[in-house]
C-alpha cells in the first residue's frame, strides 16, 4: 500500500497537468450539491498523504533555513532583485492584456465560466484595460475590478468566487500602486502575495471536496495518471497545490523555487487544455513571475522564533501548515453549511 502511495505522489509531482486545470472551465459542476462528507474525505488514504507531506515541508523548512543563513542563493537573488522596478509596470501590463481579452471576447466576466449577456460587462473590462495605462487612473482599474467580482458574487453567489481572491488581491495592489505613499508601497506585494497563495490553496481544497467534478477531465486524460486510481489522484494533487502555494507565503530563500515549480506545473497545462487555459490563469501566472522575481512577501514568525533553533522553527512553520489547512476545510464546509447546501 504504501509503495503504491509513493508511486502515486512520485507521479502527481511530475505530472500534475490534468489536477492543474480549473476543473470548472471544462466539466460539469455543482456547487448546491454538498461536498463529500468530512468522514469520507479523511480517509487512511488522505491521512498518509498529509502526514507524508507534512514531513516533506518540515524537511523543506530545515533546508529552506540552512541555505537563508548561509547565503548561498545571495547572488541569484540580487540578480533578480534588480527587476523589482520592472514589476509595478509589468502587473500593469498583464492586466491590461487580460481586460482587453475579455473585452474582445465580449461574454465573460472574470474567468472562463462566469458568462454574462450584460452590454456594460465588455465596456467596463475596456475602461480597466484604458485605466491601466497611467499610474493615476489606477484607482479606476481597481475599482473596475471590484465592481466585476461583486457583479459575479451576485449572479454565481460568493461561495462560487471564493475561488478568486487572486482578482482582489490584484485591485488592492492596483488601488495602492495608484498612490506615492511610501507604506501603500510596503503593502502591495504581501496583498498580491496573500490572494494568489489564498486562491491556490482554496483551489486544493475544492480538489479534496469535489474531487468527482475532475473525474471526467481525468478520464479523457488517462496517461497523465500513470494508472492510478482517480481518487488517490486527487488527494495528491490537491496536497501538491497546497504545499506549494503555502510554501510560496512562508518560505525564504527556496520561496522562488516554489514559485517557480507551480508556474511550471501551470504552464504545462497550457498545452494540453488551450486557450482557455491559457487565459484564466494568465494574472496568476504573471504573479507567479512577481513573486519569483521580489522573493519573500514579508510573512515572517516573530523575531524570538527565527532566533531559536532551526528544528523549532520548522516544526512551528509545519505546525501553521497543518492548522491552515484544518480552518480552510473548516471554512470550506462552513460556508456550504450557511449557504444551506
Amino acid at each position: 500500500m504504501k509503495r503504491s502511495f509513493l508511486l502515486a505522489l512520485a507521479a502527481a509531482l511530475v505530472c500534475p497537468t490534468a489536477g492543474e486545470a480549473h476543473v470548472k472551465w471544462f466539466c460539469a459542476y455543482d456547487t448546491t450539491i454538498p461536498p463529500v462528507a468530512l468522514q469520507d474525505v479523511l480517509t487512511p488514504a488522505f491521512v498518509f498523504v498529509a502526514a507524508w507531506f507534512a514531513t516533506l515541508m518540515f524537511l523543506a523548512y530545515l533546508v529552506d533555513q540552512q541555505i537563508n543563513r548561509h547565503g548561498w542563493l545571495k547572488p541569484i537573488e540580487r540578480c533578480l532583485l534588480q527587476c523589482v522596478p520592472l514589476i509595478p509596470r509589468a502587473v500593469r501590463i498583464a492586466v491590461c492584456i487580460f481586460f482587453l481579452v475579455l473585452w474582445i471576447g465580449g461574454n465573460t466576466i472574470l474567468t472562463p465560466e462566469l458568462k454574462t449577456t450584460s452590454v456594460w460587462v465588455p465596456w467596463l473590462q475596456l475602461a480597466i484595460a484604458a485605466s491601466t495605462l497611467w499610474r493615476r487612473t489606477l484607482i479606476f482599474a481597481a475599482a473596475g475590478i471590484t465592481v466585476l467580482y461583486v457583479y459575479a458574487v451576485r449572479m454565481y453567489g460568493a461561495f462560487h468566487m471564493m475561488d478568486y481572491p487572486i482578482f482582489l488581491g490584484l485591485a488592492i495592489y492596483l488601488g495602492l500602486d495608484a498612490f506615492t505613499y511610501a507604506p501603500f508601497a510596503k503593502l502591495k506585494l504581501p496583498a498580491l502575495y496573500f490572494n494568489v497563495t489564498l486562491t491556490m490553496m482554496w483551489g486544493a481544497v475544492e480538489k479534496f471536496a469535489y474531487p468527482y467534478w475532475t473525474f471526467p477531465l481525468l478520464a479523457d486524460h488517462r496517461a497523465l495518471t500513470l494508472g492510478i486510481p482517480f481518487d488517490k489522484f486527487m488527494i495528491i494533487a490537491g496536497f501538491v497545490e497546497f504545499s506549494l502555494a503555502f510554501f510560496m507565503l512562508t518560505g525564504t530563500a527556496l520561496l522562488r523555487l516554489s514559485c517557480l515549480a507551480l508556474l511550471t506545473l501551470m504552464a504545462s497545462a497550457i498545452p494540453e487544455f488551450g486557450k482557455i487555459d491559457a487565459i484564466g490563469h494568465f494574472l496568476i501566472l504573471v504573479t507567479l513571475a512577481v513573486m519569483i522575481i521580489a522573493g519573500q512577501s514579508g510573512v515572517r514568525l516573530p523575531g524570538v522564533h527565527q532566533r531559536g533553533r532551526v528544528f523549532a522553527y520548522s516544526g512551528t512553520l509545519t505546525f501553521a501548515y497543518g492548522l491552515t489547512l484544518a480552518c480552510l476545510f473548516g471554512v470550506y464546509y462552513g460556508a456550504q453549511f450557511v449557504a444551506g447546501r
